[in-house]
């Protein structure tokens, strides 16, 4: 346990700060949302009660949760406590890992609770558990964006803001990428094509987050676009990749 006591102490803090309870906190006021809205609705009242829960909690606990870490990580690197842990005998690869497990240990327990009303919500179990796993991943993979714009900004407000620039480009690549292809094969002007193209391969550069989790999967009771095997590999390159580069950040950051 002396070797995990960086991760330990992130729980702990965690822990300290009730952002278990903000998580709590934040699914209730998201079933009380969803629930007002089944009531104006004049079809399946379960469904898009259902539906409308995995929509905004989804985006409301990505939130919390990169919103927490990046404010915290800043703060460790700014108020250079970083040094501190640094000092004890792990390197810093050692560090930044533990960092990540801890906040993945987080990631894990919030998927679970939040799948929590989408069972009481009659959802079938197969949706359930495929929307719950594409949820767990994303989560996995804005946890290493945080982390790597935490380690290279060190300034919360611009960490923040590219994250959720990063984000929320990311949760609307295909739509980019089909709008700049749509584009290109009408034809248009010399700007607009180049344009397009760049859109075009900028959604190369980002996971396609809608292919994780969709609300439409619960409010129809059929999952499209995509099996998990398809995301899981994209979620492990772009979690991969971006630990490498923070890990470099960090390694190449002077204490």
């Amino acid at each position: 346990m002396q070797r995990l006591i960086i991760a330990k102490y992130t729980l702990l803090e965690a822990h300290k700060r009730s952002l278990i309870v903000l998580f709590l906190l934040g699914i209730v006021v998201c079933v009380a949302i969803a629930a007002y809205a089944a009531s104006l609705s004049m079809v399946d009242k379960q469904a898009t009660l259902a539906a409308f829960y995995a929509a905004t909690v989804r985006l409301a606990m990505v939130a919390v949760l990169n919103v927490y870490l990046i404010l915290m990580e800043t703060r460790n690197l700014e108020q250079e406590n970083t040094f501190v842990w640094l000092g004890l005998p792990v390197s810093r690869m050692h560090y930044l890992l533990q960092k990540i497990l801890a906040y993945s240990i987080l990631a894990t327990g919030l998927a679970l609770l939040v799948s929590l009303p989408l069972w009481w919500a009659g959802t079938d179990m197969q949706i359930v558990l495929r929307w719950t796993l594409g949820f767990y991943l994303e989560l996995l993979v804005t946890v290493s964006i945080s982390i790597l714009f935490a380690c290279l900004f060190r300034q919360a407000l611009i960490s923040l803001s590219a994250f959720a620039a990063v984000y929320l480009f990311a949760r609307s690549a295909l739509e980019f990428y089909q709008h700049s292809s749509n584009i290109i094969d009408r034809g248009g002007s010399g700007i607009e094509i180049v344009l397009a193209w760049l859109v075009k391969l900028c959604t190369f550069l980002v996971p396609k987050f809608e292919q994780f989790a969709s609300a439409s999967w619960i409010l129809h009771q059929r999952i499209f676009d995509t099996d998990l095997l398809s995301i899981l590999p994209q979620a492990l390159l772009f979690f991969g990749l971006l630990t490498l580069i923070a890990l470099d950040r960090l390694c190449r950051r002077g204490f």
